[in-house]
């Protein structure tokens, strides 16, 4: 969909206006999905603007987003099946890899022990 001149283009606006280290990019059916990692405190609002700019200099309807915003387990499918358009250095890629791995097996070993405390007590209790 978008051409490599086009996603160097998109990538230099969103690398300056959110300082973004790394930048994913997911293309739909409906248009294209930028997806970074915000260091700096960005609104909505402004990742809104950001998307309809992009969305005029390139043709096509563009939105961006903060991995934040997404859950443990759409980050890992994020960081596993879309292209990642950008990346300032390969470490901080892969350490915000890593990052999310860790956040998933801390939920995973939080469920582990609801249920065994369900199993020994027979009720459910927040720890």
């Amino acid at each position: 969909m978008l051409d490599i001149n086009q996603i160097t283009l998109a990538v230099r606006e969103i690398e300056n206006a959110v300082l973004s280290p790394v930048i994913y990019m997911s293309e739909t059916e409906y248009g294209v999905e930028f997806i970074c990692f915000c260091f700096a405190e960005v609104t909505d609002d402004e990742l809104f603007e950001l998307g309809e700019r992009l969305t005029r200099e390139l043709n096509v309807t563009a939105e961006v987003v903060d991995i934040l915003e997404f859950t443990i387990a759409d980050r890992l499918d994020i960081i596993s099946n879309t292209q990642l358009v950008y990346c300032e250095d390969p470490m901080i890629e892969q350490m915000l890899a890593m990052s999310v791995v860790e956040e998933s097996r801390q939920e995973r070993e939080k469920v582990r022990s609801m249920i065994k405390r369900k199993n020994e007590s027979g009720s459910y209790y927040l720890q």
